[in-house]
């Protein structure tokens, strides 16, 4: 059955919580060893765009948008001090690989 002539057809959004899946896939992938030419670990950013990758093939959505949390600056700390409260400090081999300027 068709729809009507009036009705405009559903569009996907697909919106994706860019540090959470950071960090999934650096845990998933670590002890892969995958660096760039100066020797940065790159494991997470490819476990990032693979799965992203692969639920955008799935999904074939209309339009695609990662975020990311400020790395100094969140409303949602401002807001609920507790939010990561218990939860180990980011892997430095992230941060520093996250932080680094690019050319």
């Amino acid at each position: 059955m068709s729809e009507p002539a009036d009705v405009e057809p559903q569009r996907m959004l697909l919106a994706v919580d860019g540090n959470s899946l950071l960090h999934r896939a650096y845990h998933g992938g670590f002890g892969t060893d995958w660096r760039d030419v100066e020797g940065r670990a790159n494991w997470a950013l490819r476990g990032v765009l693979r799965i992203i990758g692969a639920a955008a093939d799935r999904l074939a959505p209309d339009a695609l948008v990662v975020g990311f949390d400020h790395p100094e600056h969140s409303h949602r700390r401002v807001e609920y001090p507790a939010y990561k409260a218990g939860r180990p400090d980011k892997p430095a081999e992230l941060v520093a690989h996250s932080r680094t300027p690019r050319r």
